[in-house]
């Protein structure tokens, strides 16, 4: 964002974002996600740049962001959250399961990027979560009960890392 501010950063269907707005829309967003750092927020909404500008704010602002597939059933979606303890769900509103959102009996209310959607969760409870977890992702439960998995930030980054030089890409 500094040394090309107004090089593409994100392309997306509906717009594109430069690396100097990219930065604008993750501290918007991790400013409206900082009263839940250290806490899990989970994040159900298609691959795509609202994905990956939450994923970033959460990062920046301490959140662990529980994303969940958006093929998931309300009862997947449900045991996945109680089992990370999340306490807000962000989401497109064309992805989750209608009966799961009324289930939550709380209101809506917009996000700070304008498609999706942020609720507040029930499932308050703390899991108990390794120090260092940055993101949790379940399985889909094929053969049984989802599982989650704790990754942390620094993990990701050293996969991306070396998924960058084995394939010797330019970042």
């Amino acid at each position: 964002a500094t040394a090309c501010p107004d090089k593409t950063a994100i392309v997306g269907e509906k717009y594109t974002l430069s690396y100097r707005a990219l930065l604008c829309e993750i501290e918007k967003i991790a400013g409206e996600l900082s009263p839940y750092r250290g806490h899990v927020v989970a994040l159900l909404a298609d691959n795509g740049p609202e994905w990956l500008l939450t994923d970033l704010a959460a990062q920046q602002a301490g959140v662990v962001l529980l994303p969940l597939p958006v093929y998931f059933t309300s009862a997947q979606i449900e045991h996945a959250m109680q089992s990370a303890g999340a306490r807000s769900l962000i989401y497109s509103p064309d992805t989750p399961p209608a009966d799961f959102i009324s289930h939550l009996a709380n209101k809506p209310e917009a996000f700070a990027h304008y498609p999706l959607q942020h609720i507040h969760c029930p499932f308050a409870t703390h899991a108990g979560l390794p120090e260092g977890t940055g993101k949790i992702t379940f399985t889909s439960g094929s053969t049984g009960t989802p599982k989650g998995v704790c990754l942390s930030n620094h993990q990701q980054f050293n996969v991306a890392k070396s998924l960058l030089s084995v394939t010797e890409l330019q970042s």
